[in-house]
């Protein structure tokens, strides 16, 4: 592309921005000064919102973007306004809101225009250069809005108004009732309604892993020990693990399948997909002792480690689907690919294990997955199964590396701290249930980044640009930092983590309460949000800041005996119970926090030093359980000021010792192994007796 045009985005430090940079279109970022030059040249506003790595996004940009043609036409009758949906998610999430409002699915590229006000009156989201199935071309879309403004702008005016009404009061409210556990098992049913019997996961194509829903199953799996649970988590795991999905040479997800059977990426990978997908396999591995599920965890964190850690210890946000303009490049194989990097011993054993073939299975060429079973592959082979996987073993970092040499995507530098938080839950929790070292220097590098530099003059920051950290935090970034601080402190004890989280959420709930103080915003005041400060309540690809934040404030109110905080989060979420019940599947953190609210979390006190070998033993065997409600604390008996979980509960016998209490009754207390497992997986039985 000619770099002879250069527009205001050459300013922006967005990687996303920055691709539009020499656009012949004359962007504008967000800000006031383009709806200020809409008034006085008295035209609509064309606001296009995406990400760097969007495959439909460079699509748009290269046919209409690019094209000086359009450009020309749209410099004239339009001011134009490029967003990053990343750095912007208010912004994001209101026109979003405001085109679903229109009757489009939604999607990006985002393309609304808007009236100098802000208001939106027309949207959708891709529009080729020409006529398309139906779908018109975006320069006869510009041609009929302009038509329009010119034709009808009163009329335009008032309808932009009347849905901008309709956003400001399309926000749930409460159903009116108390939560209870039925509506939990109520919600479960709905949920699997939903459960795709034959290859796992929800609905039909495309297909996304929702791994919240995921977690909330493996919740009432835990809570019932009905098997059915389980096994619809297990069988979408599986499917997704052994699918193309998920890379099988490199490790990590993809953001979703294209089809139904999770065959056929979508090529681009998320940080925030893969943090929470680790975080499901682990869980499942803690459930069911699996270790299939560990390894899947372990090459997830790796990926990441390996292709998204930045030097400053944080994480990068993306990893783009294309390379040199073609979708999957980087991941796809042919046989003769496959051959010239094993040689011919091994090549048959693992194409076979890979489901690598002369014709392909994707336009020519080969999407890995694992379709066949082990014991076939062996038969055919004429070898042992064991002989298969080391066969198979062997190969992977002989293909990762014959993969390496080729043009790697691009990737998306920039750091957000909601993202980075939940990479910090990922690595914090797997660091201290499997023991690895690297994933935990890796939680504290990134947790310090972002309580330092993403924190620098005292306020957070919602993202990473180059040096510079910007914009002021949203509340998902202090709801997914906070919880990711906590579990770094139940995985180390070292308390400044748990004083962080605290001194977060305090800054949260003065910064984004509501003005009854029964619910929160998504944005602070001084964000300058369009329309209306948002509050997106429903899970998307990651959980609403509403739903980690009541999740958060329940864990630190029991850790830290804050009554307060428990209220807060309690009535929150009764005020949300009409969203639960009627939309249960865009619900799966809440329903998580609902969960943990009604039926109260064991809080696992344990006294002693966390580096002397028996207080470890004690811990090996709190994280070896599959525990979806707990608290967890240890330290020194004089030690005891915070977290309150301590206080009151000495060593017994000069020993470590671990008190566990539920409903507020305690068991006796456990100073081996075997007396601490026994008291997790009991439950308000003749056993407890009253604190």
């Amino acid at each position: 592309m000619s770099t002879v045009h250069t527009n205001r985005l050459a300013q922006e430090t967005s990687r996303y921005l920055q691709q539009h940079a020499h656009n012949p279109v004359n962007w504008y970022p967000w800000g006031d000064e383009p709806f200020e030059e809409a008034q006085r040249r008295h035209l609509p506003v064309f606001l296009s919102i995406g990400y760097s790595t969007c495959h439909w996004c460079h699509v748009m940009a290269h046919e209409s973007f690019e094209d000086p043609a359009v450009a020309a036409y749209l410099n004239e009758h339009f001011v134009s306004i490029k967003v990053d949906r990343e750095e912007r998610p208010d912004v994001d999430a209101v026109y979003m809101r405001a085109v679903q409002e229109m009757g489009v699915r939604g999607g990006w590229p985002l393309s609304v225009f808007l009236t100098p006000d802000r208001q939106p009156f027309y949207g959708g989201t891709y529009y080729p250069s020409e006529e398309r199935r139906g779908i018109p071309s975006f320069r006869r879309i510009l041609e009929s809005v302009v038509q329009a403004w010119q034709e009808r702008q009163q009329e335009i005016a008032e309808g932009a108004r009347a849905l901008a009404e309709q956003l400001g009061a399309g926000e749930l409210s409460s159903g009116g009732r108390t939560p209870t556990e039925q509506l939990l098992q109520q919600a479960a049913e709905r949920i699997v309604e939903e459960f795709d019997t034959r290859y796992g996961g929800f609905g039909q194509q495309p297909k996304f892993p929702q791994p919240v829903l995921l977690e909330y199953l493996l919740h009432v799996w835990a809570n019932t020990k009905e098997q059915r649970w389980l096994d619809m988590v297990e069988q979408t795991l599986q499917r997704m693990a052994r699918g193309g999905i998920y890379d099988q040479i490199g490790g990590g997800f993809h953001r979703y399948a294209t089809d139904q059977q999770w065959l056929v990426p979508h090529f681009e990978k998320m940080l925030y997909d893969n943090a929470q997908l680790a975080l499901v396999y682990l869980h499942a591995f803690q459930a069911t002792s699996n270790v299939f599920y560990r390894k899947i965890c372990q090459e997830t964190l790796d990926y990441l480690l390996r292709e998204m850690r930045l030097a400053n210890g944080g994480f990068a946000s993306a990893q783009d689907a294309d390379m040199e303009g073609e979708e999957g490049e980087y991941y796809l194989w042919t046989y003769e690919e496959f051959e010239e990097a094993l040689g011919t011993e091994d090549t048959r054993t693992v194409a076979s294990y890979y489901d690598v073939s002369i014709g392909g299975n994707f336009e020519g060429k080969n999407i890995l997955h694992t379709s066949k079973d082990l014991d076939v592959i062996a038969a055919l082979a004429r070898v042992r199964e064991e002989d298969v996987l080391a066969t198979v073993e062997r190969a992977r970092p002989v293909l990762l590396a014959a993969r390496q040499r080729r043009m790697p995507p691009g990737r998306d530098d920039k750091v957000i701290t909601s993202w980075n938080g939940l990479a910090l839950q990922a690595f914090a929790e797997a660091a201290a249930v499997l023991g690895e070292a690297r994933y935990l220097g890796a939680a504290r590098d990134v947790a310090t980044l972002l309580t330092t530099v993403l924190r620098a003059g005292g306020q957070l920051q919602h993202v990473l640009s180059g040096e510079v950290p910007r914009i002021p935090a949203f509340l998902d970034d202090f709801a997914n930092l906070s919880f990711g601080l906590m579990l770094l402190y139940e995985g180390t004890f070292e308390r400044q983590w748990l004083t962080l989280a605290a001194k977060l959420v305090e800054e949260a709930l003065e910064r984004f309460s509501d003005e009854d103080q029964a619910g929160f915003y998504d944005t602070a005041s001084e964000h300058h949000s369009p329309l209306q400060r948002s509050r997106e309540l429903t899970d998307s690809a990651i959980p609403s800041g509403t739903s980690v934040f009541i999740d958060t404030l329940l864990h630190l109110a029991a850790l830290l005996r804050r009554p307060v905080w428990e209220e807060r989060a309690g009535a929150a979420l009764e005020r949300l119970t009409r969203l639960v019940t009627q939309y249960p599947s865009a619900s799966g953190r809440l329903l998580c926090a609902l969960d943990f609210h009604l039926r109260m979390p064991k809080e696992i006190a344990i006294a002693g030093n966390p580096e002397d070998e028996t207080t470890r033993a004690l811990l090996r065997t709190v994280r070896k359980h599959y525990l979806p409600n707990y608290v967890l604390a240890c330290g020194e008996p004089d030690e005891t000021d915070e977290p309150r979980l301590l206080q009151g509960r000495p060593m017994v016998r000069n020993a470590p010792t671990a008190y566990v209490c539920e409903h507020f009754v305690c068991l006796a207390p456990a100073t081996s192994p075997e007396e601490l497992a026994e008291a997790l997986t009991a439950s308000n039985s003749d056993v407890w007796r009253e604190a």
